[in-house]
């Protein structure tokens, strides 16, 4: 985990009241900033004129690796009795207190099973109904930068740009090595 800090800026609709209502539940401090101040602060930041309101948390926000995180669950499971199968499974039946889970090489019994499938979840043959879920398009890029504007956004926080419409919402992370 990085802490780098979490601004939420843009348009002030639903999504950022809801933040507001949801962080003063939680305790959790949030500097309200104006257009101004965020253009001041990340001078690097094109601030459109469209921007209502800043909603900046300082501390315990950031972001993770996603291979590091997942080792790491993975590491606590083992280590409170999991057993990992590096397979794909093919099929999961519950019968009485047991699974049967079948990979493409073997059986296996089990007293319980995590189904960790994704988006994959209600598509595969894993459980017994589909879960209800929508799925929705998103776009990744991967974009290279030079050691020089990595230096400049070193101090850059994980961002959400509320945009006025779905297609004008961001998720901005600052500057990672990758992988």
């Amino acid at each position: 985990f990085v802490e780098s800090g979490l601004l939420i800026w843009g348009v002030e609709d639903d999504f950022l009241r809801q933040t507001q209502e949801v962080a003063a539940k939680m305790q959790t401090p949030l500097v309200h900033m104006k257009p101004e101040d965020i253009a001041s602060r990340y001078p690097w930041l094109h601030v459109p004129s469209t921007v209502d309101l800043g909603l900046l948390q300082e501390k315990n926000a950031g972001h993770m690796s996603p291979r590091k995180l997942n080792q790491a669950q993975l590491q606590l499971a083992q280590r409170s009795g999991a057993t990992h199968l590096n397979s794909e499974v093919l099929e999961v039946q519950h019968s009485e207190r047991i699974f049967s889970v079948k990979t493409s090489g073997q059986e296996v019994l089990a007293k319980n099973v995590l189904v960790a499938a994704g988006c994959y979840t209600s598509l595969l043959p894993l459980l017994p109904e589909k879960l209800v879920m929508t799925l929705t398009g998103s776009q990744a890029l991967l974009i290279e930068i030079s050691e020089e504007d990595a230096q400049t956004l070193a101090q850059m926080p994980s961002m959400i740009y509320e945009g006025k419409s779905e297609e004008e919402c961001v998720y901005l992370l600052p500057p990672i090595q990758y992988p």
